[in-house]
This record gives C-alpha cells, sequence and structure tokens, in this order.
C-alpha cells in the first residue's frame, strides 16, 4: 500500500426528521397522510413509524354546596352550582402505522378525534430518529 493511501469512514447517526406530514383526502372518511423521506446518515431506514394524538374532552364536575343561611343572597350563591375542573392529562400519542413506505391511510380521521400527526425514521444500528409534527 503506498503511504498517501488512506481509509476514511463516516460515522453514522439515526436518520434526521423526515419531512413534515401532509394529509390529503381521498374520498368520504378516507385520508392519506404521507411525508417527504429522512436521510438516512449512514445507514438505510428500516421503518417509519406514524403516530396520533386524539382530542380530548374536558371532564369536569359539578358540585353543589348545601350551606344553610338566613340571608336570601347568600342562600342564593350557596344554591348555585359551580365547576371544579380536573388536572389536565397529559397528551398521549398512539401508534397508528408503522410502514417502510412514505405514507399511510387513515380511515374516519374526524370520527376518531385526531388532531395531529408525527413521523419519524429508524435505521438498524442507530435506532430511532426525531419527529415531525403537523396538525390536522
Amino acid at each position: 500500500m503506498p503511504a498517501n493511501y488512506f481509509i476514511f469512514e463516516t460515522l453514522g447517526d439515526a436518520p434526521s426528521k423526515p419531512g413534515q406530514p401532509q394529509i390529503e383526502h381521498i374520498t368520504g372518511e378516507i385520508f392519506k397522510v404521507f411525508w417527504e423521506p429522512a436521510k438516512d446518515n449512514g445507514s438505510p431506514i428500516i421503518e417509519y413509524s406514524l403516530e396520533a394524538l386524539k382530542s380530548r374532552h374536558h371532564k369536569r364536575i359539578r358540585r353543589h354546596s348545601s350551606a344553610n343561611s338566613h340571608s336570601s343572597a347568600i342562600t342564593m350563591m350557596a344554591e348555585m352550582p359551580y365547576v371544579e375542573e380536573l388536572k389536565p392529562v397529559e397528551d398521549k400519542w398512539s401508534s397508528f402505522c408503522n410502514t417502510s413506505e412514505l405514507s399511510c391511510i387513515v380511515k374516519e380521521l374526524h370520527t376518531m378525534r385526531l388532531l395531529m400527526f408525527r413521523v419519524r425514521a429508524r435505521n438498524a444500528p442507530y435506532g430511532w430518529g426525531r419527529t415531525e409534527v403537523n396538525v390536522c
């Protein structure tokens, strides 16, 4: 081997973020969620994971006070219901589709109350890359 001959190897990494998920209406309640590919960063991408965030209803509890009072104004105030909000629920992302393709078909987008999608890519030696999010 000549003295000026070198072999260089580039260190790999987890894939980059894929493109932002886009939504295309197909027909009725059928949609296609698609994205641009992530950069593999030195190792082929094995799969993409599409996750969805569902809307949630604010749960409230109504309570009545049973205070006894002689004043009519105080009695009226005591009989009025008040609403107490529960602690906020943490966002919960659900796995929706794992694929080697750059898209997934979504049925009943509005019925399932899906608000957002996020996608990320995975390669074998380095694992999952960062996610890219889109609001419906």
